[in-house]
């Protein structure tokens, strides 16, 4: 097809092919694609970010040392706004060295269990403990260096692994 349109006083004119077509569609949609996955994770970067934590160190709270890292969790419970659902009674030991991975469908409470080991928020009930301590009474600065966390999200960094995990530092 060989035509000719006007567009803003420049004559643009020549040969309309499929192939042309499909692949500039694929771009745009490419771009569609990426611009929205980018603009979530800025979202979520943001709304962390943004959020207020409310909570602050007891008096006699004092820095958290560790001399093994036993992370020890009795009868937690936590629920966001009802009785029910969330974590209800969960019992878990990590011995020093080991190994877990969270795995389960979509709101049942791995993330929150990450964010009250973060203390992020107060526990309803029980209690977390690591190296003996319960992390209510240690400051929550303290706390927060000696956790490191590497999320499932594959927007790390132009780096390495490695590098991406002490970036904190």
């Amino acid at each position: 097809m060989n035509s000719f349109f006007d567009c803003g006083g420049v004559r643009w004119g020549g040969d309309l092919v499929v192939g042309a077509v499909v692949a500039a569609t694929i771009l745009i949609f490419r771009l569609y694609t990426m611009s929205a996955w980018i603009i979530g994770v800025i979202y979520q970067g943001m709304e962390t970010i943004a959020q207020l934590i409310n909570l602050v160190d007891l008096a006699a709270a004092k820095p958290l040392r560790i001399s093994r890292a036993k992370i020890e969790i009795c009868d937690l419970m936590h629920h966001y706004c009802c009785d029910k659902g969330g974590l209800d009674r969960l019992n878990l030991t990590i011995k020093s060295g080991g190994k877990v991975g969270l795995v389960g469908r979509s709101g049942v409470g791995k993330l929150t269990l990450l964010k009250l080991l973060l203390r992020f928020y107060d526990v309803k009930s029980g209690k977390i403990a690591i190296s003996g301590k319960n992390i209510s009474h240690v400051t929550q600065d303290s706390l927060c260096c000696q956790i490191g966390m590497v999320q499932q999200d594959h927007s790390l960094l132009h780096r390495s692994v490695r590098d991406n995990i002490r970036y904190s530092r």
